[in-house]
Formats: structure tokens, C-alpha cells, sequence
């Protein structure tokens, strides 16, 4: 039997026990799913259907597990093993844990789909890419109301693409190649907590399933082994494999360089270096994609303007913008999926400081923040509301409400700005129908900062902004159109600047995952540039090295002092106090005389 050492895994018992769980609650949540819709489907239609193709998914789980006791179920860490690093001897190699499994697989040839209509095995052929894959299955009418699907690697990654009409990426991230042996499961389109559940749940226990066909384990015997690091070679429990466990792994040429000039490495785990290096893997896929810009202002936005987008949960950036006569610094986070908050300095060129520092550039500091009211769906699209310079000295104050959605490589937007986003005034206040104070905007400025002037927010009259962000056909690159609700007419401290447009054209380029260039033209005569600086506090670990085991020399005292031993401490427990009749132990100082209860016993 010819093995792929691409295709090999490492089992433990604690993954094994876990999969099994989560097999079973799978297999009880996909059964829930399956009864909602099939209550009032009519015999043939798309609902009778599809839960044809759920019950199609509890088979292939039943398949996938074996009956009897959840140890016996084998399942393996996602990542793949490096016979050449992770089973040779020395710092680097892996803990061997009683019942590790080790073992590599032939390497299969078709791929495993499960979608709306049930499960399926395609052959793979040389090229096979995710968005073929997708335009297959929506031809055969099998994609039902999805929106997302995750690809399951022979590695054990996990990739979540979306996938409907509305939201689908014709390039960069959606063209993943796919490898024999992967996975594809099409999501459930529900909302509810059990739905959501199984769309993540499932593709992660795919991703503990064995990487190939016809696989050969071995199981190892820490028990047999000597100390480590002094182990040699690692044993096979008996009669479990033919040949010993340093035939296959061991170097052809072990190194004979002293000890002391070896260098050292790190000790790790092995399954967690191999999540790691599966987890590093996934971020080097750098691409471009709509709604992930930070506008001007800072924050998720076009240009000028927001967008109801938000940054991933754990997002952190910063960004500097320069627009005659402004300079902008901002520092925005995204605390949760629904949040947005942010902090920002502007330099205003044409305004001095004051007679303290008359050659410094006028400074102003503020707040924003942005709350999503819904996410977006297959026909509404996302909504959020948002405030600028809150807090501040209320110079750039604004409130907006913004919708955006999706469609293909196009994000589009369409929001509502008061105050300084919405200056041009385009009708009378649709709010001062419920409250009449709100026909009218008051001056929201402060001298000092730092109040928050809650009665003029919405006041005064609105102004319609919108804008169009595209991915282009080069995945670095995305291009913006933008609508300003602002004509600059009111600007703070008397500034005085021209529009010749409201039209604005941008453009950003992500240099990496981590740098994104901004440039455009705004108000018919203006440039701007700027930059953005981003990382994701959730996603950041810290590796730990435990460093080289020490060699220790064996005791040939006792265990325990004289005081110590089991039998003295047994003694001293008894000396302590009584034990009654009925098995309760009381102290010394509590002993109960004739069935009353001492205050200090309880």
C-alpha cells in the first residue's frame, strides 16, 4: 500500500471523544432542521426536498462515525505531519500521550459535497477551483437559498466563502483551488441558532475526518518508552504494526553533532504547531475584497462617506488621510461584529492653534461609533446607524443611517447624513413629524469639548450620500464612486473651501493583509491620499517555548518525609476530630452534646 505523507494525521483521545460528541449533536440538530420544513411541505416540492437531502446528511455522519463507545471513534487534529520534524528525536518532536494514533492515508481522488439536495462525490480533476465547483451545483439546482459555503481542505482548514448571486466574489478569495480529498458543504440559508450551529459545527467535524482512503495507523505506547528526551526509537504497541515506529520517521542520516551544538528548538505539542501552521497558511491568502476600506474619517466606509460594512470581530487600524486643508489620524476598532468604535485628530492647515502656538496647525480630537441594526440577507440589505465626533468639540458633528448591499464584485450604498455629512439640506426633517424641535439644527459646537450634545442629534435637514465600491479583476485593487451629502457651505472655523463636484473618485490597493494605499480625486478639484495600518487582536497568539528538558537524575529517597506518609497524615486527620454514627465528621472544638447543634458548627 503506497502512503501520501500528505494525507498522514495524528489522533489523540481527547479529539476523539469531542468528535464523537459533536457528531452526535449534529446528527440531533440536522433532525430538528429536518422536521421544521417538513411540516406543511407538500410531497415534491423544494422543501420535501431538501429535507430528503438533511436526512441525506445524517447518513453520511453515521457513516463517518463507528458504533459503540466514543473512544472508538477515530478522529484526527486538523493540520497535517511532517515525518521529518514532528517524530524524529529531540526537542522538536512530538508528546507522545497514551492513545495517540498516528498514520497516513492513500490519497483519494474525488471530492465530497454536501448540499441542499444531499451528498455527493465528484471526481477530481486537475484545475477543480471552488467557483466551478459552486457553478456546477447551481446548475443542478442544488444550492437552494444559501448564501455561504465552507471548503474543508485535506489538511483540515476550514475556508467560508459566500456564494449567492448577491454576495459572491467572482475573484480573488472565491477562486480556491481544491484538492482531492476536500470537502464542500453548502450552507443551511436559516438564521436560527440551530442552523447556524450545524453551518459551523459540521465543517469542522469534516475537517477531524480521516484525509484519505485505505489509512494505516499506528498506535504508540508512551508507557514503553524511556524518558524523554533520552527516548531512541518509538515502539509500536505490540502486534500493532510490522515494522517499528523509527522505520518510517526517523532521518535517513541522524545528525552526530554533539549535543551541545545542536540548536535548539522549540518544544510544542505537535497537533498545536500543526493547527498553527494550517491557521498561517489560510492568512497568507492576500486579497482585496469590497466593504473592507477605511474612508477619510476612519472607520469602514468609501471615502467621505460610511457604509453599513463593519470590520471583522477583533479589528484593529489606523489610518492618516490627507484632504487640503485637512490631515486626519484616526485609530478605529471593532470591539464586536455589530460595533465599530473610533478616535480621531484633525490638523486643520489654514487655522492656527491659537496665540499659545500661532505656527501650529489647528488641532481637533473626536469620537465615532457605528452600530449594525441588521445583517444583510438575500433581498434586504445591511443596516446601520452611526455618529461622528461625538464627544468632541462637535465640529464635524453628523448622524447618518446607511444601507449596503451586495452584489457580485459591486457593494453598493445608500445612507441619509445629518449635520455635517448631510450640510446640503436636501428636504425638511422627516423626524420632526414625531418630535418638532427636531425641524431645526442648533449650533452643536463646543469651546471646551467633550459634551455630548444628545438634543440636536438628527435635528435639521438631511441630505442623501451614496457611493459604489468595485473589485476589480486585479485582486489588489478596488475602485470607489462616491455621492457627497455635504457641499461644504457650513464649514467649521470659517474655513472656506470649494466644490465643484459632489462626485468623488477613489481607489484603494492593499499592498497585504495588513497595508491598504488610499488615493482619489474629491470635490471635482482635490486630491487625497492616505494609508491604512490594520491587525486582528482576536486572531494574535503568542508562541511559547518551553525550552531544552533538563536532565535529572533519579532519587533513591523516599517520596514523603516521616511526618509525610500516607499513613501519618491518615492519623493526623483522625486525631483531629470525631466521626458520628452517621458518617459526619466533626471538628474537635464541635463536638455536639446531647442532639444540640454548637453555634459554631453549622
Amino acid at each position: 500500500m503506497a502512503l501520501d505523507w500528505r494525507y498522514s494525521f495524528v489522533s489523540t483521545p481527547l479529539i476523539r471523544r469531542q468528535m464523537a460528541a459533536t457528531a452526535n449533536r449534529l446528527s440531533a440538530e440536522i433532525e430538528l432542521i429536518a422536521a421544521r420544513y417538513a411540516v406543511g411541505a407538500p410531497e415534491g416540492s423544494s422543501r420535501a426536498a431538501y429535507v430528503e437531502g438533511l436526512h441525506a446528511w445524517q447518513r453520511y455522519l453515521d457513516q463517518g462515525r463507528q458504533q459503540g463507545e466514543p473512544r472508538s471513534v477515530l478522529a484526527r487534529l486538523p493540520g497535517q505531519l511532517n515525518p521529518l520534524t514532528d517524530m524524529r528525536d529531540g526537542p522538536g518532536a512530538i508528546r507522545i500521550a497514551p492513545g495517540m494514533v498516528i498514520g497516513a492515508c492513500q490519497a483519494p481522488r474525488d471530492v465530497v459535497i454536501l448540499d441542499a439536495s444531499g451528498v455527493h462525490q465528484r471526481q477530481w480533476s486537475p484545475g477543480l477551483t471552488l467557483d466551478a465547483l459552486i457553478d456546477e451545483r447551481r446548475a443542478a439546482d442544488s444550492l437552494g437559498q444559501a448564501a455561504r459555503a465552507s471548503l474543508v481542505t485535506p489538511q483540515g482548514q476550514v475556508l467560508t466563502r459566500p456564494i449567492a448571486s448577491w454576495n459572491r466574489l467572482t475573484r480573488g478569495a472565491a477562486d480556491l483551488p481544491v484538492a482531492p480529498g476536500a470537502s464542500l458543504v453548502i450552507h443551511t440559508p436559516g438564521i436560527d441558532t440551530a442552523q447556524q450551529w450545524v453551518n459551523e459545527a459540521l465543517p469542522q467535524w469534516l475537517a477531524s475526518r480521516l484525509p484519505g482512503e485505505n489509512c494505516h495507523s499506528w498506535q504508540l505506547d508512551a508507557a514503553s518508552l524511556p524518558p524523554y528526551p533520552h527516548s531512541r526509537s518509538r515502539a509500536c504497541r505490540a502486534g500493532a504494526c510490522e515494522t517499528p515506529m523509527s522505520s518510517p520517521f526517523r532521518p535517513a542520516h541522524p545528525s552526530t553533532r554533539p549535543r551541545d551544538e545542536q540548536r535548539p528548538a522549540p518544544a510544542r505539542t505537535g497537533w498545536l504547531a500543526l493547527g498553527m501552521a494550517g491557521g498561517l497558511l489560510g492568512a497568507q491568502i492576500a486579497h482585496a475584497a469590497t466593504g473592507e476600506s477605511q474612508s477619510d474619517f476612519g472607520g469602514v466606509g468609501l471615502m467621505q462617506t460610511p457604509t453599513a460594512r463593519f470590520a471583522p470581530q477583533g479589528e484593529l487600524s489606523f489610518t492618516y488621510s490627507r484632504t487640503q486643508p485637512y490631515k486626519r489620524f484616526s485609530v478605529n476598532a471593532a470591539p464586536f461584529e455589530w460595533m465599530e468604535l473610533g478616535f480621531r485628530y484633525v490638523s486643520v492647515e489654514t487655522v492656527s492653534y491659537g496665540e499659545a502656538a500661532p505656527d501650529r496647525d489647528y488641532l481637533d480630537k473626536s469620537f465615532d461609533t457605528k452600530f449594525r441594526l441588521w445583517e444583510e440577507d438575500r433581498y434586504r440589505p445591511a443596516l446601520a446607524v452611526g455618529l461622528r465626533d461625538l464627544g468632541g468639540t462637535g465640529l464635524f458633528s453628523s448622524e447618518y443611517l446607511v444601507a449596503s448591499k451586495r452584489y457580485g464584485d459591486l457593494d453598493v450604498s445608500l445612507g441619509l447624513g445629518w449635520g455635517y455629512l448631510g450640510t446640503r439640506g436636501d428636504f425638511s426633517n422627516p423626524l420632526a413629524l414625531v418630535r418638532s424641535s427636531l425641524e431645526t439644527r442648533s449650533d452643536t459646537t463646543s469651546d471646551n469639548g467633550g459634551d455630548f450634545q444628545l438634543g440636536s442629534m438628527f435635528s435639521g435637514s438631511p441630505a442623501v450620500f451614496g457611493g459604489i465600491e468595485y473589485q476589480t479583476p486585479w485582486d489588489p485593487l478596488t475602485l470607489m464612486l462616491e455621492y457627497e451629502g455635504n457641499d461644504y457651505s457650513d464649514e467649521p472655523l470659517t474655513v472656506e473651501i470649494d466644490q465643484d463636484s459632489p462626485f468623488n473618485l477613489g481607489a484603494t490597493f492593499k499592498v497585504n493583509d495588513n497595508l491598504s494605499l488610499h488615493g482619489g480625486w474629491e470635490r471635482g478639484n482635490t486630491a487625497m491620499l492616505g494609508l491604512s495600518l490594520s491587525t486582528n487582536l482576536a486572531g494574535l497568539a503568542q508562541a511559547k517555548d518551553d525550552g531544552t528538558p533538563e536532565d535529572v537524575a533519579p532519587s533513591h529517597h523516599s517520596r514523603y518525609r516521616h511526618d509525610q506518609t500516607p499513613e501519618a497524615f491518615r492519623v493526623r486527620s483522625l486525631d483531629a476530630g470525631w466521626r458520628t454514627s452517621t458518617g459526619r465528621h466533626w471538628p474537635r472544638r464541635c463536638v455536639p452534646r446531647r442532639g444540640l447543634k454548637s453555634p459554631a458548627c453549622g
